[in-house]
C-alpha cells in the first residue's frame, strides 16, 4: 500500500509540471483570414491580375535556438479571388508556404517570402507563385498576421511540370 500512495505522490507533480511547460511553450497555431493584394501581370496571358480576397494562414511557432523563435505558414487561398484588366474575374485555389526565424527585441515584425501553387477555375495548369506574408511576434512567441499577403510574382508552368 505504502509503494501504491508513493507512485501516486510522485506522479501528480510530475503531470503538473509537463501541464505547465506545454502551457508556456509557444507552438499553439494561430488562425486568422489575411487579405491577399498585389497587382501582377499573369505571365500565361499578359493580363494584369488585382488580388483581393482572403486567404485562410495558419501560423505556427516554436522556441528556436537562443531566444528566436521559428515560424511556419500555410496558407489556404480558397477564398481569394484576382480580377484580370478585361474584367474576368478568376477563382482562385491552392495553398502556399513560409518559414523563418523572429528574434528579439520583442514585439518584432518579420517578412516572409513563401511559395506555392494558385490555380485558377478553368486553368489546366497552375501558376507557381511567390508570396510575401507579414507578421508580428511577441516575447511570448503569440504570433499574428500583419498586413495583407502580398503577390509578388506568378510564374506559367508547362502541362505536366
Amino acid at each position: 500500500m505504502a509503494l501504491r500512495l508513493r507512485t501516486i505522490d510522485l506522479a501528480l507533480p510530475a503531470a503538473l509540471a509537463v501541464a505547465a511547460a506545454v502551457a508556456m511553450w509557444p507552438g499553439a497555431a494561430n488562425e486568422a483570414p489575411v487579405p491577399v493584394r498585389g497587382t501582377i501581370a499573369d505571365p500565361c496571358t499578359a493580363e494584369n491580375l488585382v488580388f483581393s480576397g482572403t486567404a485562410d494562414v495558419r501560423a505556427t511557432v516554436s522556441a528556436g535556438g537562443g531566444g528566436t523563435y521559428r515560424i511556419e505558414v500555410v496558407a489556404d487561398f480558397a477564398e481569394a479571388t484576382a480580377t484580370g484588366t478585361s474584367g474576368e474575374p478568376y477563382d482562385l485555389s491552392g495553398t502556399a508556404v513560409a518559414s523563418g526565424e523572429a528574434g528579439a527585441p520583442f514585439p518584432v515584425t518579420v517578412e516572409l517570402v513563401g511559395t506555392g501553387l494558385l490555380s485558377r477555375a478553368g486553368a489546366t495548369e497552375p501558376y507557381d507563385a511567390r508570396l510575401r506574408f507579414s507578421l508580428t511576434v511577441d516575447d511570448g512567441g503569440a504570433i499574428a498576421p500583419t498586413g495583407a499577403i502580398e503577390v509578388l510574382s506568378l510564374a506559367c508552368r508547362t502541362p505536366g511540370e
